[in-house]
């Protein structure tokens, strides 16, 4: 709740001392499959009713600043499958999927239409494919994840980072260095980039832009070495 700038974005949020967490009630339900020795695949859902949520709001006496929208709505579904490729007669071999949804709304606090909430985490999968090798503490796979959020949005000012592709990574990993896990890891694969779009408005109401702006961000390849255990 204390005025701050961002240099870099040119955003300035005045202070806001009637700010106040935000509360909300959950209901989930879930259903769980178990596949013998094939493994096992769970679905679940959610809805979250949700007061006082955080919001960039038009503060009395000019500015805006992260406030309190009375009410919003969140609702989804993810699933979970484990397959286990031991019955075929590869020893070894295990699937991971997860993949997730989700929907919201709430009431725009400059507007007043339904929308959205802003950056809301929307869309998820993730995979892997692991080899654990009989007989040794070897294992390698590959991972590949993707996810999406909703646009951010301001009193002036509309904006969106989004990933090109997934991200994919390949691993090699020994479960017994001196009593410790070592893995090894290449990433971004498919050369994932995150595209950064952004619109300003002198009038949102009216949908009078001042300007727009487009970025893209290369990483390259990412490697990485993790060491896990007991010291």
């Amino acid at each position: 709740f204390i005025a701050s700038i961002n240099v870099n974005q040119d955003r300035v949020n005045v202070s806001n001392a009637d700010l106040v967490p935000p509360q909300s009630w959950l209901l989930t339900v879930q259903a769980q499959q178990s596949l013998a020795d094939w493994g096992s695949v769970t679905l679940s859902g959610f809805f979250e009713d949700i007061t006082d949520i955080v919001d960039q709001i038009p503060i009395e006496g000019g500015g805006q600043a992260p406030g309190n929208v009375d009410a919003a709505e969140r609702w989804g579904a993810s699933t979970n499958l484990t397959l286990l490729l031991d019955p075929m007669g590869w020893q070894g071999l295990r699937i991971d999927l997860d993949a997730g949804y989700t929907r919201s709304k709430v009431i725009d606090p400059l507007t007043g239409a339904e929308r959205p909430i802003s950056d809301d985490d929307y869309l998820e999968f993730e995979a892997t494919i692991r080899q654990d090798f009989s007989g040794t503490q070897w294992a390698a796979g590959i991972e590949m994840f993707y996810d999406e959020q909703r646009p951010s949005v301001r009193l002036d000012e509309i904006s969106l980072n989004r990933p090109t592709r997934p991200f994919t990574r390949v691993f090699i990993e020994n479960k017994d260095v001196w009593g410790m896990t070592l893995r090894g890891s290449v990433g971004n694969l498919n050369d994932r980039r995150i595209e950064f779009t952004r619109t300003i408005f002198d009038d949102r109401v009216a949908n009078e832009v001042a300007f727009s702006e487009a970025r893209s961000r290369e990483f390259g390849l990412l490697i990485r070495l993790d060491i896990e255990g007991s010291f």
